[in-house]
């Protein structure tokens, strides 16, 4: 009894050329790697492995982007009676909870407000898009 195996299916072979190219594009600001990916018909996952694997063999002056700490913002915690305070606005259907935080970003004329268990890396990641992708 003979059983014949399926064919075998070949990997994509990518070129490091290809692979340091859409890694580099990945990081300029405002690009959407996920969508970079889709364009060059590689699985958005790859690009984010190709990320971590080779972000070391970029030009220095994208690596020093990369590598950049977030910049700490001043914060100014203050009470004020409830009386002071304005009138927050809310989105119709969305009724306002007492027991929810709510965390307010104002960066370069742009506002956010958002409610919920917020964690630091989602706010780091909020002020980073706020600012325009700039760290």
């Amino acid at each position: 009894m003979s059983k014949s195996l399926p064919p075998r299916r070949n990997r994509a072979s990518y070129t490091m050329d290809f692979k340091l190219e859409l890694v580099e594009k990945s990081y300029q600001p405002g690009v959407c790697v996920a969508q970079l990916a889709r364009e060059h018909g590689i699985n958005d996952n790859l690009l984010f492995t190709w990320r971590q694997r080779y972000s070391h063999l970029l030009p220095d002056e994208i690596q020093r982007t990369i590598n950049k700490p977030a910049p700490l913002l001043p914060v100014v915690v203050s009470d004020m009676p409830l009386s002071s305070r304005s009138e927050p606005h809310y989105e119709p259907g969305i009724p306002p909870r007492h027991d929810t935080m709510v965390c307010e970003l104002t960066v370069s004329g742009a506002s956010l407000r958002m409610y919920g268990d917020l964690s630091p890396a989602i706010l780091k990641t909020l002020i980073r898009e706020l600012r325009g992708g700039r760290s």
